[in-house]
């Protein structure tokens, strides 16, 4: 017999015997895979903060893909309400998390071994910006907030829309009480993202990984800021993108205006003034007196201290 004989013999028997570990591998494959453990995190922050959120105040659009200017952009869960759009993004990790608000890549480290991913910030940012588009909205009404579900714990300091635990979520939306949006923007909004999101299927969540491929080979200029801090014209009082969706969500609003509960104009302008998103009172401009930030100016809320609401300004 040939060696080349002997040896397909061999895996012949190997396979008649031991098939059964075939699929056990591939099993285990799948549940050590980032994908399947990434699913299995928004699984649970779905579930968890849709059970905490009235559905008749708080409209969850899940796994939401929309078209970009450099390809496509997928969002894991967004809660639509008066209250404003929170847009959530799931980290599934475990072991020790390490990260800065303009860090490009955090890291996580398991015992010995050191991981390093992308900024979730970084990355809900561009969320965060293509639905301003999408929406007609300002800046000022979109909410980043990202949130880690398994065993890991923060070993730095984290902004405050950066969460731990599927049932954090809730809680952290709920500290905005002030309502900045009417029922009819908010089923605009709805019925916006329901229309022009994608087909969810294998097929788009293939398209969208062929483009991050294809993205992530060209160098990204990093915004000022990706956490709570949006940066702030201080000449006009409002974030910098706000200023130039002004128009066109005004425009937004003329078509709602048929509806009865649609605000006018002089609403729209009271609205879009300056506030705290979490007490309603004006954002007044202050200097940073003492700490790292000492002599530059931000916007802090007018009810200090018992709210302490704050934003930076931009640095010239």
């Amino acid at each position: 017999m040939q060696p080349s004989d002997l040896i397909a013999e061999a895996i012949k028997t190997a396979l008649t015997e031991f098939w059964w570990l075939i699929p056990l591998l591939l099993t285990a494959a799948v549940f050590k895979s980032r994908l399947f453990k990434g699913k299995v995190g928004e699984f649970f922050v779905s579930k968890v903060t849709s059970a905490k959120l009235p559905s008749d105040t708080y409209f969850a659009v899940e796994n939401v893909t929309l078209r970009a200017d450099d390809g496509t952009t997928q969002i894991d869960h967004i809660y639509v309400s008066r209250f404003g759009v929170f847009v959530v993004e799931t980290k599934n990790y475990k072991g020790w998390i390490f990260g800065g608000e303009r860090q490009a890549q955090w890291t996580q480290q398991i015992y010995k071994n050191k991981n390093r991913f992308q900024n979730p910030l970084r990355q809900n940012y561009k969320h965060v910006k293509t639905l301003e588009t999408a929406l007609g909205l300002p800046a000022e009404v979109i909410h980043s907030v990202i949130v880690f579900v398994g065993e890991c714990t923060f070993k730095t300091d984290m902004p405050p829309n950066v969460l731990k635990g599927a049932g954090s979520v809730a809680g952290y939306i709920k500290q905005f009480s002030q309502p900045v949006l009417s029922d009819a923007q908010v089923r605009v909004a709805v019925d916006r993202l329901q229309t022009r999101r994608l087909n969810p299927s294998f097929k788009t969540d293939r398209e969208h990984v062929k483009n991050l491929k294809a993205r992530h080979e060209k160098p990204m200029k990093a915004p000022k800021s990706y956490g709570q801090l949006n940066y702030v014209d201080s000449q006009q009082g409002l974030t910098v993108d706000q200023s130039q969706m002004l128009e066109a969500y005004r425009q937004n609003l003329s078509k709602a205006s048929k509806s009865d509960d649609a605000p006018d104009s002089a609403a729209v302008d009271q609205e879009l003034k300056p506030k705290c998103p979490r007490c309603g009172q004006e954002l007044v401009k202050r200097t940073a007196k003492k700490g790292q930030y000492a002599g530059r100016e931000f916007m802090g809320c007018d009810g200090f201290p018992k709210c302490r609401y704050a934003r930076a300004l931009s640095q010239k």
